[in-house]
């Protein structure tokens, strides 16, 4: 599982009406080692910005991202 990986921290999950796991949605991850050790990745399932919730999404995730980025945090 992604979860599981080193870094990697699931932000939101999609479940069906059925109950069904349709996986993470979002997620946060930083980059263990490598060139780009440190580094950081804000996934959004692109989808989601194409609801009629997206736009406050995406204003929360920038709102969230900022200070973990610039703190160093994550």
């Amino acid at each position: 599982r992604r979860d599981s990986l080193p870094g990697y921290r699931a932000l939101l999950r999609v479940e069906g009406p059925d109950g069904r796991d349709y996986g993470d949605a979002g997620a946060w991850l930083t980059l263990p080692s490598g060139p780009a050790q440190g580094g950081k990745i804000l996934y959004l399932w692109s989808t989601l910005l194409t609801a009629p919730q997206g736009s406050t999404l995406l204003g929360d995730a920038l709102t969230w991202l900022l200070p973990e980025t610039m703190a160093g945090g994550g």
